[in-house]
């Protein structure tokens, strides 16, 4: 064979193949004929021979492909790793084969010898030294805290590392993980998918990758590219690398590789692609949401406004308006209504009122109805919006369009909120709204936040194929820094921010969490800081309903009454806007724990502020708790395959309890229905934005165009810690005065908490004390003081003891459970999960030992007591983990395995450590029976009291099925098959 010198600019052949190669990778001299050699053909075949190919005997009359000479990649040992030939061959499907690697090579990864200038580059740009008398990657593999970066094809990597970039190229985007394995002769898919070899050495906890892909510029092949980087980060961070993905501008080809993007448009393109780039788990969000609509729209158009366009689109049929805030959709849809009659249903108060004003119709609260006719102070209008829970009144109107903004919402509103099932309403809603959609002329569908099963819903719902318009305008672009710190430092950079605020300014607060919110509100009190605080409970008052209706237009008036910051809970999610004055804001600044709403509405709570030059400061929580009540699956067929398994067995459990029709209902339950998988494609969407929350909404942003960027406050610990001392003085603080205030409000009766339950518009805080205490006095059957609100823990306590009293009596669990199902037959969304509870409870052998103490037969738990109860939960841990958060089942101890089931019940323990026991503690456990004979006199009906999304105050009503969500600990999830029932189940422990 005869192997060219690797110096191009010295190599003599009948023609220039080494200098046209030498022109497409211009790199460093040194590291090119380090890691390029070139393979003449004279003749004998030469190329052939070095690629392991047969050459027939009868080459001479039947001539194989003339493959020319070959500028070959080597690896670091001297083998080829993979061929450019300069005459390409053509497969059989008429595919250009540019590139050639060695016969029984599988998949490798190019790791090509390293000259000692580029050694030196590299050792610059990463801060070590690296031997020269030690093989490169071997080094590189001995170092797991240097980063190296993954692409595909020879020259790209080989640009990388001339720029000193540590970095292994693969054949292809897929070629990274192994699928498929020879065995005698036959290539045969693997049971279980691995990274090559040549990863696996590099792969190790902590080590950071960087994958730098082409940016095609073609649909099908980006979806095919994403995938594969989607399968390739994925089984990098099972091996506990740390991945990132880099982008750049394709430039429809001309900068499609790294190399195309530093030969094209500079080194420092590939440096800010490189020092900017992103989480795989983010980049993976990022793609999902860009695909939600995966269909191609039928007008796209750019960045203009809906209302652009309004009068080209159809007039009957399915209308889909997908755009971000800003984008005119409430505009657009008030001039396809012209003068056309028309219903909206919305589950925001606030939106319903705002499109009644708009769009010249009434907000069926505000008006009247006359027959089929809609009046507003007693004149004709010829539309509404109406909430959802209302529905019904507005079932004899005569419409022509019904336009459903804010669908998402809307749709996990009428399938999922308790709120949508007072007195067991929720399937004559879905009737209704689909009677609604169906006799239509025109739907009109608009969302930020649209899917494609949202819009397969729709169409199914309909009959008609949706009209898809699509708006990429980018409203809002302004900066979110997030803050890359333990919450009590951003508490901290928002202490300092409020101490240095400007007099004529103000700062906009939200948080997920009420609890927070509240706190947040009484520590800059008592810093000396005035604010307007905006939650479930303070929205019926005066000045916050001034200020949801103002658009921002009170800012001046507040701040001139000292106010410096408005506090806001997720009352105010959605439906609310500041619009007005945002040039007084000096800045955002959001608290997220992951307790209440979904990512996607945690990045619409920063756009409240309608206004680019606002800066955002944003604390949020790697991981989120509030995962859907029905499964933690994050797939529809997952999903729906748990749903059905844990109704099935309430159902069962409950069987002898449920009326004969139910029974048949239950069982004829289509679970393929699209209620069903409209359902289970909405909770999916939270559960995988609560599994990564941090990484969900920092995508979300990005995806709306907002500039992400990440700050490490440099705070001192000393204020770091009086921030946390002060959040949770605060909080305490607010329980004791909360306390007070319940105990002192003026007592209702049963008719008058009646009237309270039955608004629906926003309450008074006196009036939410009102029914709370009205509420507190039912349950426990005795006058409420300070101390029983105390004791009361916000409702926690009220479901200890529930727990306790149908471990006590388990046919309580049992016909629980069967009311919810003989309200509810048709939607098993609304059914009490509690008899499956119990019986895995009772299974555990725990609800025995609970019955046991509550006779007072045991006073100490011993080693005796808790074994088999633990050995139980350790020998089921998806079970237990699933339904009890018992996370690290091989690090917890019997006694807090115990513990953890006794404090569920209502049971406190303290530990004797000489005596290695646990007591019971004796007063609080008779405080608990106390509680439960005077209980026994008759239970009242569970309340429901859910956060108002339409900018009001909770709701509270009566309903046998479910309890108050505030006051529900955890949703827990339970997975497994124990005994007669097999299921993967979610449980509501405290339902």
């Amino acid at each position: 064979m005869a192997i060219l010198s690797t110096n191009a600019g010295s190599v003599t052949t009948q023609n220039d193949f080494p200098q046209t190669i030498r022109q497409r990778c211009p790199i460093d001299r040194g590291l090119f004929e380090a890691a390029i050699a070139f393979v003449e053909d004279t003749g004998h075949w030469e190329p052939y021979e070095i690629l392991g190919w047969h050459v027939p005997r009868n080459w001479q009359t039947r001539r194989p492909h003339d493959l020319g000479d070959l500028a070959c990649f080597l690896q670091e040992d001297g083998t080829i790793w993979q061929a450019k030939p300069e005459f390409p061959p053509v497969d059989r499907h008429g595919k250009i084969n540019k590139y050639l690697a060695p016969t029984g090579n599988g998949s490798r990864a190019y790791t090509p010898p390293i000259d000692p200038c580029t050694r030196q580059i590299i050792s610059q740009r990463y801060g070590v030294q690296i031997p020269s008398d030690t093989a490169f990657w071997d080094f590189v593999e001995s170092r797991p805290e240097l980063t190296i970066v993954i692409t595909e094809g020879g020259f790209k990597s080989l640009a990388a590392l001339d720029l000193g970039y540590i970095c292994i190229s693969l054949y292809g985007v897929n070629s990274g993980v192994s699928k498929f394995e020879t065995i005698g002769g036959e290539r045969i898919r693997k049971l279980k998918f691995e990274l090559i070899p040549d990863l696996q050495r590099f792969a190790v906890e902590g080590r950071r990758f960087v994958l730098a892909f082409d940016q095609d510029s073609t649909a099908k092949t980006r979806a095919t590219v994403a995938g594969a980087i989607a399968d390739l980060s994925w089984h990098l961070e099972q091996a506990g690398a740390i991945v990132e993905v880099a982008s750049w501008d394709g430039q429809a080809g001309r900068c499609k590789g790294v190399d195309d993007l530093v030969l094209n448009s500079g080194a420092d393109h590939w440096h800010n692609a490189f020092d900017t780039a992103i989480s795989a788990t983010q980049w993976r969000i990022q793609n999902e949401l860009a695909r939600a609509v995966r269909r191609t729209p039928d007008l796209h158009i750019g960045d203009r406004e809906f209302s652009e366009v309004a009068d080209q689109l159809p007039r009957n049929g399915l209308v889909v308006l997908h755009g971000g805030k800003g984008t005119g959709k409430s505009r657009a849809i008030g001039a396809m209504l012209g003068d056309r009659s028309w219903l909206s249903s919305t589950p925001l108060i606030s939106l319903g009122r705002d499109q009644a004003q708009s769009w010249g119709g009434v907000f069926i609260n505000d008006g009247d109805i006359v027959g089929d006719r809609l009046l507003r102070d007693g004149v004709p209008v010829r539309g509404a919006s109406v909430c959802i829970p209302s529905l019904l009144r507005v079932s004899k109107i005569n419409h022509k369009i019904l336009v459903v903004d804010e669908t998402t919402a809307a749709l996990e509103f009428l399938l999922n909120s308790r709120l949508a099932n007072q007195q067991g309403v929720r399937p004559l809603l879905i009737a209704e709204h689909h009677r609604q959609a169906q006799a239509a002329d025109l739907v009109v569908l608009a969302d930020a936040d649209l899917t494609e099963e949202a819009i397969n819903y729709y169409e199914k719902l309909t009959g008609h194929r949706a009209y898809l318009v699509r708006s990429d305008r980018h409203a809002l672009t302004y900066n979110a820094t997030l803050l890359d710190c333990q919450q009590s430092g951003a508490i901290a950079g928002l202490r300092q921010r409020i101490d240095a605020l400007e007099t004529e300014k103000i700062l906009y607060i939200n948080s997920d969490s009420k609890v927070l919110a509240d706190s947040l509100a009484a520590m800059l009190s008592t810093a000396g800081h005035k604010s307007l605080l905006i939650t479930s409970e303070t929205s019926g008052g005066a000045d916050q309903a001034r200020f949801l209706a103002s658009s921002g237009a009170m800012i001046p008036e507040i701040i001139g009454r000292g106010i410096r910051a408005i506090v806001s809970s997720p009352t105010i999610a959605q439906g609310f806007s500041i619009e007005l004055h945002t040039n007084q804001i000096d800045s955002v600044w959001g608290f997220y724990r992951g307790g209440s709403i979904a990512a996607h509405a945690i990045a619409q709570s920063l756009d409240r502020v309608r206004s680019s030059e606002v800066p955002r400061f944003v604390h949020i929580a790697k991981r989120g708790a509030a995962y859907s009540r029905l499964s933690r699956a994050q797939t529809i067929d997952g999903f729906t395959r748990e749903f059905k398994q844990l109704s099935t067995a309430s159902a069962r459990l409950a069987r002898l309890a449920l009326a004969p029709d139910v029974v048949e209902k239950s069982e004829k339950i289509d679970w393929q229905s699209t209620n069903i998988w409209m359902l289970a494609a909405l909770d999916v969407r939270r559960n995988r934005g609560m599994g990564a929350l941090r990484d969900t909404v920092i995508a979300q942003l990005r995806h709306e165009g907002k500039q992400v960027n990440f700050l490490k406050p440099s705070i001192a610990k000393s204020e770091v810690a009086a921030a946390g001392q002060a959040i949770a003085a605060a909080g305490q603080a607010i329980k004791l005065v909360h306390a007070a205030a319940v105990a002192a409000v003026a007592d209702i009766t049963q008719p008058e908490a009646d009237h309270l339950s039955s608004q629906t518009e926003a309450l008074t805080p006196e009036q939410i004390l009102q029914l709370e205490k009205f509420y507190l006095g039912q349950f426990y059957r005795t006058d409420v003081g300070t101390d029983l609100v105390t004791f009361d823990r916000n409702g926690r306590a009220q479901q200890e003891i529930r727990n306790l009293e149908r471990i006590l009596d388990p046919e309580l669990a049992t016909q629980h459970t069967a009311s919810t199902i003989n309200q509810n037959p048709d939607t098993p969304q609304d059914w009490s999960r509690t008899a499956v509870t119990n019986w895995l409870i009772e299974k555990s052998g725990f609800a025995a030992l609970a019955r046991r103490i509550y006779a007072g037969e045991v006073v100490h738990i011993t080693d005796t007591d808790r074994q088999p109860i633990a050995d139980f939960v350790r020998q089921n841990p998806n079970e237990f983990w699933l339904a009890l958060g018992f996370k690290n089942l091989a690090a917890m101890s019997d006694q807090q395995i115990i513990g953890q089931l006794a404090r569920s019940a209502g049971i406190r323990t303290k530990r004797n450590r000489r005596q290695n026991t646990y007591s019971v503690d004796i007063s609080h456990l008779e405080r608990v029976r106390a509680i439960i004979e005077q209980r026994k006199m008759g239970d009242p009906p569970h309340q429901i009291i859910e956060l108002d999304q339409m900018g009001g105050s909770p709701l509270i009503c009566n309903s046998i099925a479910v309890a108050p969500t505030n006051l529900v600990p955890k949703i827990e999830k339970f997975t497994g098959s124990i005994d007669k029932f097999e299921f993967e189940v979610t449980i509501d422990l405290a339902s």
